[in-house]
């Protein structure tokens, strides 16, 4: 049997089976850190603002991008070379990965794509093992 594998992604986090011969075995990563404001233990009304209270929305925005590719660099380099992709999840994010993947691997993946909502992984281990069964 070949390698395949199967990705339930979002923009936030991913949750990878890959599927061998020896058998399944599942990781989770994670984009970076969700909450980009420190927590401050001072009310607002206490202190005045000062120009660095605030972050400019496009230096977030890049941040977000980068830790996204991050994650996609680093789910691409658990997989390795695989023979089938069956990607999953909600919204644009399994889009993205696509794309991602088709670049880096220059079309040499068979992809699937599925718009899915949040799972279990014991409910996405037995997606993925029913997609290449079938």
């Amino acid at each position: 049997m070949k390698t395949k594998a199967g990705v339930w992604i979002d923009r936030e986090h991913a949750i990878v089976v890959t599927i061998t011969n020896s058998g399944e075995e599942l990781k989770s990563f994670h984009a970076g850190i969700s909450e980009p404001f420190p927590q401050t233990t001072e009310t607002k009304g206490q202190h005045e603002y000062t120009r660095n209270d605030f972050i400019a929305e496009d230096k977030l925005e890049r941040k977000e991008t980068n830790n996204r590719r991050q994650m996609h660099d680093a789910v691409l380099r658990f997989i390795g070379d695989v023979d089938a992709l069956y990607v999953l999840g909600p919204g644009e994010a399994k889009n993205e990965f696509k794309n991602y993947v088709s670049a880096k691997s220059h079309d040499r993946v068979a992809i699937t794509l599925e718009t899915s909502d949040k799972m279990t992984d014991p409910q996405l281990t037995v997606k993925i093992r029913e997609h290449y069964n079938a």
